[in-house]
């Protein structure tokens, strides 16, 4: 009877090379796959901030106002380019009826969407608000930062829906615009693993209630 043959060391390391091989193939496998998951399940709450953002815009814009014929530009949307980039949209709305400090109602409120860039790629949204409407309507208030995570943000305005312009003042065009246009990117609060789809674009078209003055300014 011949003795039994044991494995040679060189098959054992051999057998064990391999064995940790595959076993890192499927760690790395599993570790990309729950990360992938990871930030699929932050896509719902990216679109529910994506949502919030629009509908509020939606709501300040829609029932922008001019309050009376003497107009110190009530709306007024602006560029700025450089090394800071802005874009901003200061109005005049009927959306929030508020009281100041000193309780006193107003049916009329300003209002207004700061988006600022330092490298053009991450943008920060603020909204702008004061209760009382002043004699310069599209200064002051406070600012609120809505959020950090923007991208490839767009502002636009038009009188008919064919043509957009970057820019509106009331006072010049001695109207509000027809619509405005909102564009952006919610970037994920982390990096993005390989092979992840790219942030959804969102975008939202904003027809105005009115074209001209408030009920109180006719």
């Amino acid at each position: 009877m011949m003795p039994r043959r044991g494995f040679p060391l060189i098959e054992i390391l051999l057998a064990l090379a391999i064995f940790a091989i595959l076993l890192g193939l499927v760690a790395t496998v599993l570790v990309q796959t729950l990360k992938t998951g990871e930030y699929l399940e932050a896509g719902g709450e990216e679109a529910r901030l994506a949502g919030a953002v629009l509908g509020r815009f939606e709501a300040d814009v829609r029932d922008a106002v001019i309050p009376g014929p003497d107009d110190p530009a009530h709306f007024l949307g602006t560029k700025a380019a450089g090394s800071l980039q802005e874009l901003r949209v200061d109005l005049v709305t009927l959306a929030d009826a508020q009281s100041d400090d000193l309780g006193r109602e107003a049916d009329l409120c300003e209002a207004g969407y700061l988006l600022r860039s330092e490298d053009g790629l991450h943008w920060r949204l603020y909204r702008r608000e004061q209760p009382m409407l002043d004699d310069k309507p599209t200064q002051g208030g406070d600012y609120l930062l809505l959020t950090d995570r923007l991208a490839g943000c767009t502002l636009s305005y038009t009188k008919d829906g064919l043509t957009w312009q970057e820019s509106w003042d009331s006072k010049v065009e001695a109207r509000l615009p027809w619509a405005v246009r909102l564009g952006f990117s919610v970037l994920p609060e982390e990096e993005a693993p390989e092979g992840a789809p790219l942030p959804v674009a969102h975008e939202r078209i904003v027809v105005l209630d009115r074209f001209g003055f408030a009920p109180n300014g006719q």
